[in-house]
């Protein structure tokens, strides 16, 4: 645990980041895998349901909040290309298939932050766990500046958000 921060994959009850060869070290001290990706910002996303469907029994026309989005975490990345391939963002690429599974339900992506933990999570198995999904990751090989290429990943929590605060 080298990297100020680090996404990985669990595939059984009481992995950790450290059982992850393919975890996504960045920024710090990373070299797994190849400390090549810095974090541009990390924004994490707590929203509510609206609906356009009005209350019929209500004088309201307001638009009803039908309670919360699951909290998501949006990552702003740079992949340094100036030597080569990052390894990381073929790994993001490759992580968005890591489904949930029997195991793990509600997602087995982990995400640590150690500047930030707010959002960290390490992912529980069971019908009570929790873990996050990778929504959507993307970047933009044809806007090179210098050969670094910007990218965003997408995190979505699958559980209940008092995991948050307690880590999984």
């Amino acid at each position: 645990m080298a990297g100020d921060c680090a996404i990985y994959t669990v595939t059984s009850a009481g992995q950790t980041e450290a059982n992850d060869a393919n975890r996504i070290e960045i920024e710090g001290n990373a070299s797994v895998p190849d400390a090549k990706t810095r974090i541009t910002y990390m924004k994490p996303r707590l929203g509510k349901r609206r609906t356009d469907q009005g209350n019929s029994f209500s004088n309201n026309v307001n638009n009803p909040d039908t309670g919360p989005l699951p909290p998501q975490v949006e990552i702003g990345l740079i992949f340094d290309e100036r030597t080569g391939t990052s390894l990381a963002k073929t790994k993001l690429r490759d992580k968005f298939f890591d489904l949930p599974n029997d195991a793990f339900p509600k997602g087995r992506i982990g995400w640590r932050n150690d500047k930030d933990p707010t959002m960290n999570l390490v992912p529980s198995s069971g019908i009570d766990g929790a873990g996050y999904k990778i929504i959507s990751f993307e970047y933009d090989n044809q806007e090179r500046f210098g050969g670094y290429i910007p990218g965003v990943l997408v995190l979505e929590l699958g559980g209940k958000s008092d995991k948050l605060k307690t880590g999984g």
